[in-house]
């Protein structure tokens, strides 16, 4: 569950109407996301006081559970408070009516709203809402739409008629909904569900496999070679920059004076040597 519903909320309430629908969850998932909404609505509504209407449909799957149903029903009792009004919405009267707290809800309502009821029901109906023969009668032969209106003690009957745009919105007819869906007047069925309620498949996970450990070098031998390369590279190009000069000739003298005084002669240009004194030969 934790990893299902603890997650950050990115749900803004700013907007003219929030709608939250759990029409894709599981059957034993909705009333815990019914709760979930609640509490995190709820939250919100105390944090930032304005001017709300809270609609709860289905609230009979809040009244299965008894934390659930004490929820609901203390947000009935300091909706006031906080500038709320509350509406819950049950096509069961029995059912929301079988919890002692959705009886107390009921009965603390400043409006109520009954249409057809089934006749397995309509006694405790009738004991909780302390209705008439008549209206009995009338609640059991009533059609779409027709019921009676609660304000205070006061009982009306009523009809209920629907424009053309919304029936359309909220008509349940599957025959009606299937000819909307030919003309393109609504999405096919399921076209609204969320890519997250799609299957997930996890990746294939690859097998473990441990990090090899590249060799290191020695960033000290690399920045030395470095600078060598780069002092001779300097050298050449300081020996390229200093161009060859020629020897003068008090240099070129001075050499041959050198090299006379230790081999003896010195051939220059085309003068013939001249043999040196012969060594004495012992005999």
């Amino acid at each position: 569950m934790t990893g299902i519903f603890d997650s950050q909320s990115n749900i803004n309430l700013d907007s003219k109407m929030t709608v939250f629908s759990t029409k894709h969850l599981e059957e034993a998932l909705r009333p815990i996301a019914f709760y979930l909404i609640l509490d995190f609505v709820w939250t919100r509504i105390r944090r930032d006081l304005k001017k709300r209407i809270l609609i709860v449909e289905e609230a009979w799957y809040l009244m299965q559970n008894e934390d659930s149903a004490r929820f609901i029903y203390g947000i009935a009792k300091r909706a006031r408070k906080y500038y709320l009004g509350l509406t819950t919405i049950s096509q069961d009267v029995d059912d929301f009516l079988s919890s002692e707290y959705g009886k107390a809800i009921v009965t603390n309502s400043s409006i109520q709203i009954l249409l057809k009821q089934h006749p397995a029901g309509i006694d405790k109906v009738a004991e909780t809402f302390y209705l008439s023969e008549g209206e009995k009668r009338l609640l059991l032969a009533a059609a779409v739409g027709e019921g009676l209106f609660f304000a205070g003690a006061n009982h009306v009957a009523i009809k209920v008629m629907a424009s053309e745009a919304e029936h359309k919105l909220i008509t349940t007819n599957p025959e009606e909904l299937l000819k909307l869906r030919e003309q393109g007047l609504i999405k096919p069925l399921g076209s609204n569900r969320p890519e997250s309620a799609a299957p997930v498949i996890p990746p294939v996970q690859k097998p473990y496999e441990p990090i090899k450990q590249e060799p290191t070098q020695d960033t000290s031998t690399i920045t030395d070679t470095e600078t060598s390369l780069q002092l001779q590279e300097g050298n050449k190009s300081e020996q390229a920059a200093t161009p060859p000069t020629e020897p003068s000739s008090e240099e070129i003298l001075r050499s041959v004076e050198s090299l006379s005084k230790d081999q003896g002669t010195i051939n220059l240009g085309n003068t013939p040597s001249q043999p040196g004194p012969a060594a004495p030969t012992e005999l």
